[in-house]
């Protein structure tokens, strides 16, 4: 039996939940799915006896006497009704995200198991949790969403099959935005990245952009300044959006997820024409960052903020990451481009370029991801503060 206390890091985000597992010194990140939909008892013993699903791909577990699924049979069978989270929905107090803080549980037995070279059956051990929220969440959110964790006593997994007592000993609440700054500022809790540490002593405005909102909080001399947290409902859907429309005016018709499918590539298909939308693409981001910083402003404007103490920029999130496009720049240079117009002095801090590895992650995930993408930055962050 492998026995002792092991940390879960959390970071619901929009389109997957990133999830890291401490124990003995390691740490584990992985990255799930967080698409769920609920199962007839009829429909748990179908899909456990095919063939076109296992255990690899595809999770289904009960929760408060509900059946539910994830994974590729939840995508492939009820993509189109599945639950998946919401900007319009708070973080802290959704269903959704109670079921992808199950299902992290389950991957943090399987992390243990890992690094402990053993089965998951031979895991008991205890859990610290750190959970991320956004900024102006914090002050409402933390009691909520900690009383839901610690709620949380039991794991009824059927595939894979893993019924366990969950012993959760604490839950810390994080904001993100400030923890990227600190994932970016710190390569552990006890060292400094050279090249960021000029962000230690230094205003720091972090721009968090998600699937369906953008998070702002400003850190001055390495603590965040509670007075300059709040959430802009714009993000990385709108440039899907502003995308779909623009073709849609050309006479091109297509389901969402097909633009959505053409934004990461640069082309779609319209029949058998390939239509190449590059263009699009590059005036939809500079839309959607014309409009981030116009609430940037009338917000700083409303706090009376002097926008010119900002002296660094850093985009966060999966909206900052780097396309793949020709002739389409990241977000965060849209945004810094309208930025320095509010005061040309700003700077914009440079993307961090290491390995997981090279931050002491071992890392399960998705093809392509290597690298560490700002999406990461706030689960990495929170890892150093947990």
């Amino acid at each position: 039996m492998v026995e002792g206390k092991a940390k879960l890091v959390i970071d619901l985000g929009n389109s997957e939940t990133r999830v890291i597992t401490q124990f003995g010194g390691k740490s584990v990140l992985t990255v799930l799915p967080n698409m769920m939909s609920d199962l007839t008892d009829g429909a748990v013993a179908t899909f456990m006896k095919s063939e076109d699903y296992n255990e690899e791909t595809s999770r289904i577990f009960e929760y408060k006497g509900v059946n539910y699924c994830n994974g590729e049979l939840c995508e492939k069978e009820f993509g189109v009704t599945a639950m998946t989270p919401t900007a319009l929905l708070k973080k802290y107090d959704t269903l959704i995200s109670e079921l992808n803080i199950q299902n992290a549980f389950r991957q943090g037995f399987e992390s243990v198991s890992r690094i402990a070279n053993c089965d998951m059956q031979s895991v008991d051990v205890e859990w610290d949790v750190t959970v991320l929220l956004p900024p102006e969440d914090i002050e409402l959110g933390s009691k909520v969403i900690s009383k839901k964790i610690q709620g949380m006593k039991t794991l009824n997994f059927k595939m894979p099959e893993l019924v366990k007592v969950l012993n959760v000993l604490s839950v810390k609440v994080l904001p993100e935005g400030f923890a990227a700054f600190i994932g970016i500022l710190f390569k552990s809790k006890s060292a400094i990245r050279a090249e960021y540490s000029f962000l230690r002593n230094a205003t720091t405005l972090i721009v968090d952009i998600g699937a369906g909102t953008t998070d702002v909080i400003i850190v001055k001399d390495g603590k965040a300044l509670q007075s300059s947290r709040f959430t802009v409902e714009i993000g990385g859907n709108n440039v899907h959006q502003i995308v779909r429309s623009k073709l849609k005016r050309k006479g091109i018709a297509l389901p969402s997820s097909t633009v959505r499918e053409g934004v990461e590539t640069g082309v779609v298909k319209n029949g058998s024409r390939v239509v190449e939308i590059a263009t699009e693409i590059a005036e939809a981001k500079d839309m959607v960052a014309s409009q981030l910083v116009d609430a940037i402003q009338m917000f700083f404007e409303g706090t009376m903020y002097p926008v010119g103490m900002i002296e660094y920029v850093l985009t966060c999130g999966g909206g900052a990451e780097k396309g793949n496009v020709e002739g389409v720049k990241p977000m965060a240079e849209y945004l810094i481009s309208y930025m320095k117009k509010l005061s040309p002095d700003m700077e914009l801090v440079n993307d961090l370029v290491e390995e997981y590895k090279e931050v002491g992650i071992k890392a399960k995930m998705p093809e392509g991801r290597e690298k560490i993408s700002p999406r990461m930055y706030n689960i990495i962050g929170a890892n150093i503060l947990s």
